[in-house]
């Protein structure tokens, strides 16, 4: 459902299609071997979890790409934010909640930088995390 989502609403704003992806997105971090293997191993717990989406290039296609997913029924659970984020970018972000998911999208625009990310994550599935594997989650 949510992959679906996300392409229909990809292919409403006239997005490259194939820029959807289940599973964890892959990230690098400067942990120990030990920490690494634990990470790999909930990474791979959690791919059937997770759906995510990213893009190079100007705002406009993420707004458009929200749009859709309220024509989805995807419901705003938070006031959309845009902040300064120093240097003359900006860092926007929005949440949105569907039949038991949560979907986070982030666009951050610095000098010559201009990316946005879609990830949507089952709550359920996140709500059994322990302590433990949600620090290593989150990096800390």
């Amino acid at each position: 459902m949510v992959q679906a989502d996300l392409d229909a609403a990809i292919g409403a704003a006239g997005l490259p299609q194939g820029k959807t992806e289940a599973g964890y997105p892959e990230g690098g971090g400067a942990a120990s071997g030990e920490k690494v293997q634990q990470l790999a191993a909930l990474v791979t717990r959690l791919s059937p979890c997770v759906v995510s989406w990213s893009s190079d290039g100007a705002r406009e296609p993420l707004d458009v790409l929200l749009s859709g997913l309220e024509k989805r029924g995807w419901e705003s659970a938070s006031v959309k934010k845009e902040a300064p984020s120093g240097k003359g970018g900006t860092y926007f972000m929005a949440t949105y909640e569907k039949q038991g998911w949560t979907l986070n999208a982030r666009h951050n625009s610095l000098q010559r930088l201009n990316q946005s990310t879609v990830m949507a994550t089952e709550d359920a599935c996140f709500a059994r995390l322990t302590d433990e594997e949600l620090a290593l989650v989150e990096g800390d």
